[in-house]
């Protein structure tokens, strides 16, 4: 729980993917804050069945891994490393650990969602036995006049010159 605020923060700055930060018209701050409520959540039903794995180095968060359990299956629903320390080890580092502990605990299965973007992810996935299987598109709806949307010009809009 005192590491709450740094992880928090992680998970509002660490994101480029996701449907949210694909949207042209949904705001970078929201889609960012929408983590952050995320790992609050999370945090607020910490237990043995919603669990918040945290890599650290001189008492500094570098990364964060929110896993649930159920028997003997676990589903990573988020993680993320400092951005600043993306692309090196710390990820890989934080993924094994937690994959240790749960393996040590009996859990037998892991499963995820990853956004194809993210290749950092999907590059790492295969490196610890995973594999992909139905892809999905994820879309999401806008209220027609929602207020916190952005004018953005349609791809599909003609241009006319006069």
């Amino acid at each position: 729980p005192e590491e709450q605020p740094e992880v928090e923060r992680i998970a509002e700055s660490a994101f480029r993917f996701g449907r949210y930060h694909s949207d042209l018209r949904f705001p970078r701050g929201l889609a960012d804050r929408r983590y952050r409520r995320w790992l609050s959540n999370a945090f607020a039903t910490l237990g043995p069945a919603s669990r918040i794995y945290v890599a650290s180095a001189r008492a500094r968060v570098r990364g964060f891994m929110h896993v649930t359990v159920e028997g003997a299956s676990a589903y990573l629903t988020i993680a993320a490393v400092e951005p600043t320390l993306q692309g090196g080890i710390v990820g890989v580092e934080l993924s094994a650990g937690a994959l240790a502990q749960l393996k040590q605990e009996g859990i037998r299965r892991v499963s995820t969602k990853v956004s194809a973007p993210n290749r950092a992810i999907v590059n790492m996935v295969p490196h610890f036995g995973g594999r992909f299987s139905k892809a999905e598109a994820v879309f999401h709806w806008h209220a027609p006049h929602a207020p916190h949307l952005l004018d953005a010009p349609s791809m599909y809009e003609a241009s006319s010159e006069e």
